[in-house]
């Protein structure tokens, strides 16, 4: 029997193992923070003693030209998807004990998901997580709330007040894969890896540094879920196993408050790169970082 996360046992059979590492970064300024995730007998609670390590491992930015850029132009962005459109999952296929519509019915829950807690406006904006606490088990939602009650950056993307997204869809490219995992006490599950990057235009007066108003957030995140028939009402549904994310051109200031917003020019130096290597989802989400401005 498997048993329920947050009545005396985490998702995984009583083992505390999910880590969840952040990696954040901004054209000039990059930081890392690794924070642990843990439910242990009696609730879940989040690890402390984390620490952010630093360096500046990007150049400063593209060289100016004449030309002025708004929204996603002259970045790779330009050309992804708008919003849930960007959000393609894979054929159906049987997976060890799970049909063929079992895993659809998970694949299209882990795009509802994805959906509400990175383009749900009333998250972005407002920081209200209703539209995604939905789409969670019930015995993860506090775990998801104790992300933002501490204040960190999570699955959950929020704005920073003050700053107002651009009248733009965000951009959206990766890939959603699946299979069965194992937890430690030998029960299966089904593991759906997400792997997108998402590219947040903010408002702003046009720039000869393409991409000066766009935020990207890189995720790469673990979902799983039990089978109904051998779980109890609080595990059936999503869990997050655990995720790792970059977020280039962003406001160091904010993202230690978990929040977005474009790079302030005590972090742009001269500029900010568009395109480039941080636009695509085939860069690695881990890796050191710094974010000189929270030594």
């Amino acid at each position: 029997m498997v048993p329920e996360p947050g009545l005396g046992a985490d998702f995984h059979g009583g083992k505390a193992m999910s880590h969840n590492g952040f990696r954040w970064s901004s054209p000039t300024t990059v930081v890392a923070l690794v924070l642990g995730v843990a439910l242990v007998v009696g609730y879940g609670a989040w690890r402390e003693g984390w620490r952010p390590t630093f360096h500046n491992p990007l150049a400063n930015s593209a060289d100016s030209d004449t030309r002025i850029y708004n929204g996603f132009e002259g970045t790779n962005a330009a050309s992804y998807a708008e919003g849930a459109a960007g959000i393609v999952p894979p054929p159906a296929a049987k997976a060890g004990d799970w049909s063929a519509a079992d895993v659809a019915r998970d694949l299209s829950a882990v795009k509802a998901a994805l959906v509400s807690s990175h383009l749900d406006h009333r998250l972005l904006v407002t920081g209200d997580p209703a539209g995604y606490l939905a789409q969670v088990a019930p015995g993860y939602r506090s775990l998801a709330k104790l992300s933002l009650a501490k204040d960190s950056f999570s699955e959950m993307i929020r704005t920073a007040p003050g700053t107002t997204l651009a009248d733009l869809s965000p951009r959206v490219k990766g890939k959603m894969t699946f299979g069965v995992g194992k937890d430690e006490d030998g029960h299966s599950y089904l593991q759906i890896t997400t792997n997108y990057v998402w590219a947040y235009a903010f408002a702003g007066v046009g720039t000869n540094h393409p991409g000066e108003h766009v935020v990207v957030v890189h995720d790469e995140t673990k979902w799983g879920s039990y089978s109904d028939s051998h779980v109890g009402p609080e595990s059936r549904g999503l869990w997050v196993e655990g995720t790792q994310a970059y977020v280039y051109n962003m406001d160091c200031q904010q993202i230690a408050h978990g929040l977005i917003a474009p790079a302030s020019w005590k972090d742009q130096g001269t500029g900010v790169a568009g395109g480039g290597e941080d636009y695509s989802p085939d860069q690695p989400v881990d890796g050191p970082d710094t974010c000189p401005n929270h030594k």
